[in-house]
């Protein structure tokens, strides 16, 4: 390939200095560009990165049996409908009407169409177990995107969908796709981090995260460094440090209109500790409040759980009249009837707690449970935090920021049962399949993989992921170079891209390692009467002379020494 006829060529600066700086590189060196908010183009040598990307994940996937299909981006909003993710996920759809008035759905994820399409295409119970990937355009209609490709509203995915006889069967194919998204991270040069998650609006009852650690990732992990012991917050399990005292007096004090727990925290001279925070939600059920300690966050996840729900969302101000609770003051302290209450263990084994009266601008100081107030439902349903102990070992837990890179979900029979995908097993019986999900976010891989890969310099691709082998180019204008030039470039065929341009050399020395490709190859008239070009080495810097006779040798050589 010609320099000259690429698209995309190098830039000085960044479009926009708030990306993230792997986003920056792919900027300058030519490989993306923005179209709008959360709208990302690949230029010819990003296109080349990402179908490199795609074959690793390919090969991986179809080791474990699994087929490559493809399901409309634009699904009918029926689909949606059967699986009851329209209403649950209503804020990120967009939902529009076609030519014939249908209702049609740019689709954020395919689990609906995938589940149609095995629908139509199962023929027995003999087709078990069934594993099938895509690489498919979603679209989200996030209102904030951020970093340059890691919260897009319009990305590319691999996902791949696993339909088994049993639970025991999927619960034995699981493993095998870990292991499988272990080998695509490593070969595409990321390092990673596994970690219980949420499992959201995916419903089903399991799933696991693959993520980079980054400081400026928007997950959070807590972990144990003493038994690597690793949750997202939203689940992860831990011994909490309660605050236990002799039981004093309830006592009713007037706080006036303070908004924050903080405010609260400090005009009654209590430590969040010290405090109950509570938040009502709504739900298919009704309303549920929910109280916690202050010092926690409810897990809206664990919530779901226990509660055996696909969702909850925070309750508007009218649900809150209606229910009588005002907004700021809500408390299971004389609480309305008409609510299910959940209280946090926390909240149980902490003793004198300031909280809420149910009254605009009174607290109750050195509230107890079970003398106060009370419940049926105690469980735990904060966020762990930092601090914490671990339930395993004891050891106190820390916070790491990270950037999610795939998912796995054990989704069960969930999507199978709403929407009437059946089979008949050998004995006659009519049984759901039994459902796994799995997904890579290809543009988040590639910033994950620049960020791993760069220096101040450039990008350092990984060699099989590199959009060209080999950067060629001739310093001088004698035929002799353009005739080894020329020579060169079809020794090495497809892998290999020729600077052609009227540039500097200095410029060209400087855009070859910000592109990043893995070898330079040099031919100057400093070494063509010995009939040597000079290469390069994009990983270590090392440069040495080769005589052009033995350059595929030397290449076929320098290949065995990459990490080395």
């Amino acid at each position: 390939m010609r320099y000259s006829r690429l698209l995309g060529k190098t830039k000085k600066e960044s479009q926009n200095e708030l990306f993230q700086e792997s986003y920056s590189l792919l900027f300058k060196a030519g490989y993306a560009r923005t179209l709008g908010q959360g709208l990302y183009s690949f230029l010819p040598m990003g296109l080349k990165v990402l179908r490199n990307i795609k074959r690793i994940i390919s090969d991986e996937l179809e080791f474990l049996g699994g087929s490559e299909i493809q399901v409309p981006l634009v699904n009918p909003a029926e689909l949606w409908d059967e699986s009851g993710r329209r209403e649950t996920m209503s804020d990120s759809l967009i939902i529009f009407r076609d030519i014939r008035n249908s209702e049609m759905v740019l689709a954020p994820t395919h689990e609906e169409a995938v589940v149609s399409l095995v629908k139509q295409s199962m023929q027995s119970y003999r087709d078990f177990p069934i594993f099938l990937y895509q690489f498919q355009t979603k679209f989200r209609n996030e209102f904030r995107t951020r970093g340059g490709m890691i919260r897009t509203r319009e990305f590319e995915m691999n996902d791949s969908y696993s339909f088994h006889r049993s639970y025991s069967d999927l619960n034995n194919f699981f493993p095998k796709v870990f292991a499988a998204y272990e080998k695509i991270f490593k070969k595409c040069s990321v390092p990673y981090i596994t970690a219980e998650s949420e499992v959201g609006l995916m419903n089903g009852s399991r799933a696991y995260e693959f993520l980079t650690i980054d400081p400026q990732g928007k997950d959070t992990v807590v972990l144990c460094d003493n038994c690597g012991y690793r949750a997202r917050e939203e689940v992860a399990l831990a011994i909490k440090k309660n605050q236990s005292d002799r039981l004093k007096p309830l006592e009713k004090v007037e706080t006036g209109i303070l908004k924050t727990m903080k405010k609260i925290s400090s005009f009654l001279k209590i430590p969040m500790n010290r405090l109950g925070k509570t938040m009502v939600y709504s739900s298919p059920e009704g309303l549920i409040m929910a109280v916690v300690r202050a010092d926690y966050e409810v897990s809206r996840e664990k919530l779901c759980r226990y509660l055996s729900l696909t969702h909850i969302n925070p309750a508007t101000k009218k649900e809150l009249d209606q229910a009588g609770l005002i907004p700021g003051f809500m408390s299971p302290v004389n609480r309305p009837d008409n609510l299910v209450v959940v209280v946090d263990d926390t909240v149980v084994n902490s003793s004198n707690l300031g909280i809420a009266s149910n009254e605009t601008g009174f607290y109750y100081l050195n509230a107890n449970f079970g003398r106060d107030f009370d419940c049926y439902h105690v469980t735990d349903i904060s966020r762990i935090k930092e601090g914490d102990l671990c339930l395993s070992c004891g050891s106190e837990l820390k916070e790491i920021h990270a950037l999610e890179l795939g998912n796995l979900f054990k989704l069960d029979d969930y999507f199978t049962k709403k929407m009437n995908l059946q089979f008949q097993d050998e004995e006659g019986v009519k049984r759901y399949p039994w459902m796994g999900s799995y997904g890579i976010g290809l543009g988040r891989l590639i910033i994950a993989i620049v960020e791993a890969n760069h220096d101040d310099r450039g990008i350092v691709w990984p060699f099989d992921l590199a959009p060209f082998k080999f950067y060629l180019m001739g310093i001088g204008k004698s035929l002799t170079i353009k005739k080894y030039v020329d020579e060169i470039e079809e020794m090495l065929g497809a892998d290999v891209l020729v600077d052609d341009r009227t540039e500097s050399i200095s410029k060209k020395f400087r855009d070859a390692e910000l592109i990043g490709i893995p070898l330079r190859i040099v031919v100057s008239t400093r070494y063509i009467e010995d009939e040597q070009v000079e290469l390069c080495d994009r990983y270590t810097r090392n440069k040495w002379l080769v005589h052009k006779n033995d350059l595929k040798k030397e290449i076929d050589k320098w290949r065995t020494t990459i990490g080395k």
